[in-house]
């Protein structure tokens, strides 16, 4: 004897709010958020130990999006993760490193947009 269940959590109010959502997972289906993209470049260009910079080195964009900065245990490496989900209008951010990072002799600029997935845009070397 089969008994057919189907659970559906609609009602609930996080319902569509995780990182990926599969209302029928069984077939292979899902849908990615945009969220994801985001923490895929933190955990990509991080790792174990490194350390949120608080301050002016995280905030919001006045035109949408938002901007994060870590730094490795030894000061020697850093990463800016700048997220445009919902953004409004094409924005410029300056970025300044003082103190230690200024150390930093490598910057490269990596994008994840709907057609492709961690391309690298430039590398500067100073």
């Amino acid at each position: 004897m089969y008994i057919r269940m189907l659970f559906r959590y609609d009602f609930l109010p996080y319902q569509g709010k995780g990182l990926m959502v599969a209302q029928r997972p069984w077939d292979g289906s899902y849908n990615v958020s945009d969220t994801i993209w985001a923490l895929a470049h933190t955990t990509q260009f991080t790792e174990r130990g490194w350390f949120y910079v608080g301050g002016s080195a995280r905030g919001l964009l006045p035109g949408g999006g938002s901007f994060v900065t870590y730094v490795s245990p030894e000061g020697s490496d850093v990463t800016l993760v700048i997220e445009s989900v919902g953004a409004t209008e094409s924005q410029t951010l300056r970025v300044t490193f003082v103190g230690q990072l200024t150390r930093v002799d490598t910057l490269s600029h990596w994008t994840t947009t709907e057609g492709s997935v961690f391309i690298v845009r430039y590398r500067f070397h100073h």
